[in-house]
């Protein structure tokens, strides 16, 4: 089993995951948890925007893939409103 650690606001929240399962199913769990909605936040790795397309082990670098672990930091979308 892998996890994903969303930082957002200096709050980690931990979503398990498979290492098959796409980025965007991940993403849903994490905004679902937090009640958000996923168009209202922007999530950055490793300095780039996530592929919602790509599943865990193919976003995740060698280390991640390695500790099974990726750390996700989460900021607020500012073209969008939170009601979208």
């Amino acid at each position: 089993m892998s996890k994903v650690i969303f930082i957002f606001g200096g709050i980690e929240v931990i979503i398990q995951c498979t290492k098959e399962e796409k980025m965007k199913e991940i993403c849903q769990r994490y905004v679902n948890k937090i009640e958000k909605n996923l168009n209202s936040l922007i999530f950055l790795y490793g300095g780039k925007q996530l592929n919602f397309n790509l599943s865990f082990k193919e976003q995740a670098n060698g280390l991640d893939k390695e500790r099974n672990e990726m750390k996700v930091l989460v900021y607020k979308n500012e073209d969008k409103n939170e009601d979208n």
